[in-house]
């Protein structure tokens, strides 16, 4: 009986992480399409004054809220390769939203290797570190 329920858990544990890989990958499509809405200006025709004012608006969603999908969605279109791990489901849109705010194109792959490695919590902790040297110019991975 215990092995028929655990059998059962495993199935359901599995179900829910697919489920949740569906919808990182959904959420690239969102901010895929968001990018596109706001570089076409999608917001100002319906007379919103950013598109963050128009996801408020339309969505519902709070403008922090709002500020920081627009944020990553367009941060994302400078990192195939983070762009490729949402896309795909292999990232959380949480460790994708840390990863941006400290990646360039030399330090990508590497924040991409530990987000596969740590919970969002963590990562986040490393990319508040990681942009603190950042902002004292000792970025070991910079581009310059």
């Amino acid at each position: 009986m215990q092995s028929i329920m655990d059998s059962e858990l495993d199935r359901l544990g599995e179900r829910i992480a697919e489920q949740a890989a569906h919808l990182d990958a959904a959420m690239h499509r969102f901010l895929t399409d968001l990018r596109a809405f706001d570089e076409r200006g999608g917001w100002h025709v319906q007379g919103t004054m950013s598109c963050a004012h128009w996801l408020s608006w339309r969505v519902g969603w709070d403008l922090v809220t709002a500020r920081e999908r627009v944020r990553v969605a367009n941060k994302l279109a400078e990192f195939p390769t983070i762009d490729d791990a949402l896309r795909r489901g292999e990232v959380s849109y949480s460790k994708v939203r840390a990863m941006v705010r400290v990646a360039t194109p030399a330090n990508e792959v590497l924040l991409l290797d530990h987000a596969r490695l740590m919970p969002a919590s963590h990562l986040e902790k490393l990319c508040r570190k990681y942009a603190l040297v950042q902002r004292h110019g000792q970025d070991p991975h910079s581009t310059g």
